[in-house]
């Protein structure tokens, strides 16, 4: 673990596979472990699909000693799916990740905050699959879980709404996608921890859809608003480009 934490990867592989090694003739349990590490250790040097060979003896070894409904065998299922992920294998990942989430729905409490982190990770595999309508569906099932943590106004609630947004302008309803932006501006605004990047952002997001309109001079008033909250930010203003 010194070596993982040092980032050390080569010398933590190493050590790993020895112990996997010793662990694998009798303790199921030690194996899935450093098998796990192992996987770990390939994500950290880019090697995904040795990362993925390592996972599934991972969840070889966690099947001999664990129910298939367990938490841990969830983590395995979202781990592959990101390695498939990083592979752009989207469909792929959207399965596995679906597997996980299948289970932290049935075996976490229902605001853990991994279950969140899940359907996010479900959002951008089906944005990357152009799926929009799907990926829409999981923006609204997230939008509902994170209001029963958060509530009505908080930053994450905010990014959501900006989400469904594109997701309705990448189907063509426009209109849908301007009253999120309009949503995602209002919550920002109200939200504590609000940021000018986010209002900012929103701001230009609107700006797009009335270029989309024709509406020059509404398109030209959000992007000045936009434009006028940068001035007092220190951020990098490559992202407005």
């Amino acid at each position: 673990d010194s070596h993982f934490n040092l980032e050390n990867y080569d010398l933590a592989l190493s050590n790993y596979e020895q112990s996997l090694e010793i662990a694998s003739h009798a303790d199921s349990e030690k194996s899935s472990n450093r098998a796990r590490d192992i996987a770990d250790c390939y994500f950290e040097l880019e090697d995904f699909e040795k990362s993925i060979y390592a996972h599934e003896k991972c969840l070889k070894f966690q099947l001999e000693y664990l129910e298939y409904d367990s938490p841990d065998i969830a983590i395995t299922f979202r781990d592959i799916g990101y390695c498939y992920f990083n592979l752009e294998e989207y469909e792929l990942a959207s399965q596995y990740i679906r597997d996980c989430l299948e289970i932290q729905l049935s075996a976490l409490d229902a605001n853990d905050p991994l279950i969140a982190q899940t359907y996010e990770s479900l959002c951008d595999a089906f944005f990357n699959l152009e799926d929009h309508e799907t990926e829409e569906n999981y923006l609204y099932q997230l939008l509902e879980k994170q209001k029963s943590i958060h509530g009505e106004v908080h930053k994450s609630i905010g990014d959501i709404y900006q989400n469904i947004a594109i997701s309705l302008g990448n189907r063509g309803n426009h209109d849908g996608a301007v009253s999120f932006f309009y949503k995602a501006l209002e919550t920002y605004s109200k939200s504590s921890k609000g940021v000018t990047k986010d209002i900012a952002q929103t701001y230009k997001q609107l700006g797009k859809g009335y270029d989309f309109y024709g509406d020059d001079i509404e398109a030209f008033s959000h992007y000045q608003k936009s434009l006028s909250l940068y001035k007092y930010t220190i951020i990098d203003l490559s992202f407005i480009m």
